[in-house]
């Protein structure tokens, strides 16, 4: 999402959605206990890789000690990938809201910031960062709509690769062709939505025949949604259509090197991309 007025913008914005937030989040007990459920994520967040490590203490022993609260949250928020980048958005945004503007400022994407001082981490983090309430709800459940199908069949080293490769390279689009600040998560979603157009056309032809029409019904979906975002944000200067196209370009990309491809080898369904360094085992059939 591009911001014309500049960072003093976004940052006003952003300060009135935060406000409000707070005002809501008091006036309800039901709200108040998501906010406390919100705090336990973000310390899970912090020591949720950490965490992952602790497992059996030994070849053949399997520990039978009752799960921890921070390896429920764990289990609950942090299980794949999509929902480990979801709760994240949601943590940022309420540490954006009560920072008052200051992570916002600090790691938003802004030209003079990343060219003329050299913070580059910007081309990263600004995919973490939200302009309203309603533009993380809107992303999230974008991601979690595209995230869930592509995680699974892909794995989470490829997901994850090419949700940063849609994200870094909206990030590039969108910092020499656009000049105003932007921030969201929908570039490196694009991404995701390239990766799964290319997979529906790589595999056309490759499952049984009753696959093929659903495969082109997704296609088609999926071309028809890339032109109304690409049509609406010619109306609306508040859409980076820029960053949308590079993050779907890169996830594109990205998903063409390093699959999945799948084909059907006697009888085994090998996964052999032109880049195979994540490629899956062969699946054997009996």
């Amino acid at each position: 999402m591009a911001w014309p007025g500049g960072p003093q913008a976004l940052s006003s914005q952003l300060r009135i959605s935060c406000s409000q937030a707070r005002a809501n989040l008091a006036k309800s007990s039901v709200q108040q206990s998501l906010l406390r459920q919100a705090g336990g994520i973000c310390v899970a967040s912090t020591f949720v890789f950490v965490s992952s490590s602790i497992g059996a203490s030994g070849p053949g022993k399997v520990s039978r000690a009752p799960k921890s609260g921070l390896a429920k949250l764990r289990a609950r928020y942090f299980r794949s990938a999509t929902q480990t980048l979801i709760s994240t958005n949601f943590v940022l945004y309420g540490l954006q809201c009560f920072s008052r503007d200051r992570l916002t400022l600090a790691l938003m994407k802004t030209g003079e910031a990343i060219m003329s001082k050299g913070e580059v981490w910007r081309l990263a983090t600004c995919c973490f960062m939200h302009g309203s309430p309603m533009h993380l709800i809107v992303n999230m459940q974008s991601l979690y709509n595209l995230g869930a199908g592509l995680e699974s069949f892909s794995g989470k080293a490829r997901f994850l690769c090419v949700y940063a490769a849609g994200g870094l390279l909206s990030s590039l689009t969108s910092l020499f062709l656009t000049p105003n600040p932007s921030v969201g998560a929908s570039g490196a979603i694009m991404g995701l939505a390239g990766a799964q157009l290319v997979f529906n056309l790589r595999h056309k032809g490759h499952f049984t025949k009753e696959m093929d029409p659903v495969l082109d019904q997704a296609t088609q979906s999926m071309l028809i949604s890339l032109g109304i975002t690409l049509a609406f944000g010619l109306y609306s200067k508040h859409i980076d259509n820029w960053g949308h196209l590079g993050g779907f370009i890169g996830g594109a990309i990205t998903a063409w090197l390093l699959g999945p491809e799948f084909n059907q080898r006697g009888n085994r369904l090998e996964d052999s991309p032109p880049w195979p360094v994540l490629a899956r085992k062969p699946i054997h059939k009996q």
